[in-house]
């Protein structure tokens, strides 16, 4: 199959907003690069005007883009070159399944990407990960808000998580959950496509994680709110420590307060109950 690729060169603390934006934007595959972002579309198919609006909207933070022409590729190949196993504080270790580990972690989880977002290498799936481990999700019913690879979602499971209904707007992040789901022998996970308010919900949830960006996260806070036991927890990540006030403003509009945040290079993770 022949692709086109949109190369898009910008900072690595704004990286994971593009990789949400190109997502949504319809691209098949995406890979991070030293420079920014490579992401690669079926030749003649794609709208090349949408990635010059994204440049536009975001032309106050430096991001540059072009296309360019691709020969036919091994991805899988290429991902062997450039993906690293990631450790989470030495509780988790998030690997591919060509990796070879001779350590021995408390929890495994295997991620076979295929161009999505979530593996474990950026900050926001770290912290996101890391506290995630100072909650008991024994017996718990959890919602992955934009699951991407599903990462979050299995270790919800691996941690004792009762049920927990993952979700994405992207169909090639959902497919790829699915997979990653089956590729850890999960079997409390459902996966949907759409947005919070297009999924059917069956009650409320007593742990809900998000890691998508701010603009999605204030949108969606009331929602949040709404889908919450009044004994439970939010876990919030995808944005820098700067838009900590503007997150927190938000959720107490919205009957939640903060408990703890936690902060890793310029990028931060909120952890917030119910204020009813």
């Amino acid at each position: 199959m022949d692709y086109r690729v949109f190369v898009l060169s910008c900072k690595p603390e704004v990286r994971e907003i593009f990789v949400a934006e190109l997502a949504e934007l319809g691209f098949d595959m995406m890979q991070e690069t030293d420079a920014g972002i490579e992401a690669f579309s079926e030749a003649e198919t794609f709208d090349e005007s949408s990635t010059d609006e994204l440049i536009k909207r975001y032309q106050h933070l430096g991001v540059s883009g072009e296309w360019k022409d691709v020969e036919n590729t091994n991805w899988n190949e290429e991902w062997e070159k450039n993906y690293d196993p990631v450790e989470v504080s030495d509780k988790c270790i998030i690997r591919a399944d060509f990796h070879k580990i001779s350590k021995k972690y408390p929890v495994e989880i295997i991620i076979n990407p295929k161009m999505s977002f979530g593996t474990g290498h950026h900050a926001t799936t770290f912290l996101m990960a890391n506290a995630m481990f100072q909650l008991d999700l024994k017996g718990k019913k959890v919602l992955d808000a934009g699951c991407g690879t599903g990462v979050l979602a299995i270790l919800a499971e691996k941690l004792g998580s009762e049920n927990t209904l993952a979700y994405d707007v992207s169909q090639l992040c959902v497919e790829n959950t699915l997979e990653n789901i089956e590729v850890n022998d999960c079997h409390r996970i459902a996966v949907e496509t759409g947005v919070v308010s297009e999924i059917k919900h069956q009650g409320i949830y007593d742990v809900i994680l998000a890691n998508i960006n701010k603009n999605a996260l204030l949108a969606e806070m009331k929602s949040f709110s709404d889908l919450l036991d009044r004994q439970g927890f939010i876990l919030l990540s995808g944005f820098f420590a700067s838009d900590l006030p503007d997150l927190e403003k938000e959720a107490r509009e919205n009957n939640l307060r903060k408990v703890d945040f936690y902060l890793k290079e310029d990028w931060a993770c909120l952890k917030l109950a119910s204020n009813l």
